[in-house]
């Protein structure tokens, strides 16, 4: 979200709708950019902790597939949450209010199993807990529902965001002035 809300903010995202590029070149190289960062950032975190904590991996394409599915989906969502806000709170209010609190009840912690009724049914509805049971079957080889049922949903939330971060600039909507 902050790369394309900076370049909007600062008004170089009219030099960048202005290059003789297509607008699907121009979503691809902001969704990349926030894949690689990202990816950088995981990579460094995981080459810390899993020597420091033994942590096991025994999926590691069902992980691979899970950390891609999951970049472009949140690099797709932040493209999309810095052309729609107004100031940098708005970004802020996206991370802290929605994808935060999420993720804290999405099993990050525990498993999902461990609550009771309605809690544990009604976790299932929390679009981050797939990507969280993706992610641990990946590393533990374990998760509280299916490993294609998990890839399945986030590639269901990645894609229609990619596609939505693409509308905006096709049409070029709170992009052009």
């Amino acid at each position: 979200a902050s790369t394309i809300y900076q370049a909007r903010s600062d008004r170089y995202v009219n030099d960048v709708l202005s290059a003789p590029m297509h607008p699907w070149q121009m979503n691809l190289g902001f969704i990349v950019g926030g894949f690689v960062r990202a990816l950088m950032i995981g990579v460094a975190l995981a080459a810390l902790a899993i020597p420091l904590t033994n942590a096991p991996l025994e999926e590691p394409l069902v992980l691979a597939v899970a950390v891609v599915l999951s970049l472009v989906l949140f690099s797709a969502f932040g493209t999309v949450v810095g052309i729609f806000a107004e100031q940098w709170d708005h970004t802020a209010f996206i991370s802290n209010v929605l994808i935060l609190p999420l993720a804290f009840v999405g099993g990050v912690f525990y498993s999902v199993e461990l609550l009771p009724s309605p809690w544990e049914q009604l976790s299932h509805f929390n679009p981050i807990f797939y990507i969280v049971q993706a992610m641990r079957y990946g590393f533990l080889g374990e998760s509280d529902v299916s490993p294609l049922l998990a890839l399945g949903v986030t590639a269901a939330m990645a894609i229609p965001t990619y596609l939505w971060a693409q509308w905006l600039f096709s049409s070029g909507r709170k992009l052009k002035a």
